[in-house]
């Protein structure tokens, strides 16, 4: 079932700046926003993640055994999952923020990318493999969608929704979590290399253009969408991005 277009008005909707961070380093494919408003950043290319307080001051930055790709939260257990991208050591490493240290390493058979979470199971893009769902207590992995995936594709959900980002079609596509195609959006002129991907309460989808420079929202129904932000904005090559409802 495609989602219910909510009775606001996407051209109602505004963004206001926050908050500006410093010193979070270069290659920050992903990102997210903790409960408490502090931030997590990956740094892919010195296999690290960091951890800012709500005050944009750094926690701690932890070594990981591979690269540091997207990054989710589990507030079950207070930890983070980042997925290791096209790094030779396939796996999600689970952090524990209590502890700050490692818990546990899941070892998979395929590059990992984009990663979200859906009642204490992780769906991610595993390239070759497809969109896959995995249990983490058990690690028993199940397929939603088949078809081969590009690298660096990034994933979020809502409901029953699964969206993920095609960056060399140019396209976003909603599924149904069982893996039904809903609909795909695909505007060149608007969006160009699609990755960091987020979704609010209502259904609206949140997109970052890499070479279209912006941040574009698309209805619950994938009908309509409008630019949020622009390389006016000062968005430059934006790669990840969390909404925080």
């Amino acid at each position: 079932m495609v989602p219910t277009v909510e009775s606001r008005s996407i051209e109602s909707m505004k963004l206001k700046r926050n908050r500006t961070i410093q010193s979070i380093g270069s290659h920050n494919y992903g990102r997210w926003m903790l409960p408490d408003g502090g931030m997590v950043f990956t740094n892919y290319f010195q296999s690290a993640v960091r951890v800012f307080s709500n005050k944009g001051v750094i926690d701690f930055k932890m070594k990981i055994t591979c690269s540091a790709y997207d990054i989710v939260y589990n507030s079950e257990d207070n930890t983070l999952a980042v997925t290791s991208g096209d790094s030779v050591k396939h796996c999600i490493i689970i952090i524990d923020l209590d502890r700050k240290q490692i818990k546990k390493t899941i070892s998979l058979d395929s590059e990992i990318y984009g990663i979200a979470l859906k009642d204490n199971r992780l769906i991610y893009s595993g390239y070759d493999k497809g969109i896959r769902m995995i249990n983490i207590c058990d690690e028993f992995i199940s397929d939603i969608v088949r078809d081969k995936m590009p690298r660096e594709c990034y994933i979020a959900t809502v409901g029953n929704q699964i969206y993920y980002t095609n960056c060399l079609k140019n396209t976003v596509t909603c599924y149904e979590l069982q893996g039904k195609l809903q609909w795909t959006f695909c505007k060149e002129s608007i969006l160009k290399d699609p990755r960091g991907i987020d979704v609010d309460n209502y259904g609206y989808v949140y997109v970052m253009g890499v070479k279209s420079y912006n941040v574009v929202v698309i209805s619950p129904d994938g009908q309509q969408h409008r630019e949020m932000l622009a390389k006016s904005d000062g968005i430059s090559q934006p790669l990840s991005l969390c909404f925080s409802n």
